[in-house]
């Protein structure tokens, strides 16, 4: 069997695990406080695996371009509650993101900015290296 990989956004690549969409799309579910079948919930989990499978042709894919897919099928599926609330996640994901990076870089600009060796070790950001 072929082992797919799903590049995150830092670049490391992880293996595809469908279990994460699945849990995705299990929670804007449930935060439209939708009411559908549960063999409609199988469907749409089964079309979005399949999607994701049929592109995973170079043995990988973007995370984002999973949840772009995610979207797609959720609204295909007539689901627009489901997929708006799957899109305010991802935003307000990408904005926790960005104040993350944001404070990272106010840290490392004043010094106070601490980096983990492999050692284990606690050492101060230099920026000049």
């Amino acid at each position: 069997m072929a082992h797919y990989y799903v590049t995150k956004r830092n670049g490391e690549k992880v293996l595809f695990d469908s279990e994460r969409i699945k849990k995705a799309v299990e929670k804007a579910w449930k935060a439209a406080e939708y009411s559908g079948e549960l063999d409609q919930f199988e469907r749409v989990i089964a079309d979005i695996i399949n999607e994701v499978q049929a592109i995973l042709t170079d043995s990988s894919i973007g995370v984002e371009d999973i949840q772009d897919i995610v979207e797609k099928n959720l609204v295909n599926h007539g689901l627009y509650e489901i997929s708006k609330r799957y899109i305010l996640y991802r935003e307000n994901r990408a904005r926790i993101r960005d104040e993350k990076k944001k404070t990272v870089a106010e840290k490392a600009e004043r010094g106070s900015l601490k980096l983990r060796k492999k050692s284990g070790a606690l050492v101060s950001f230099d920026k000049k290296k």
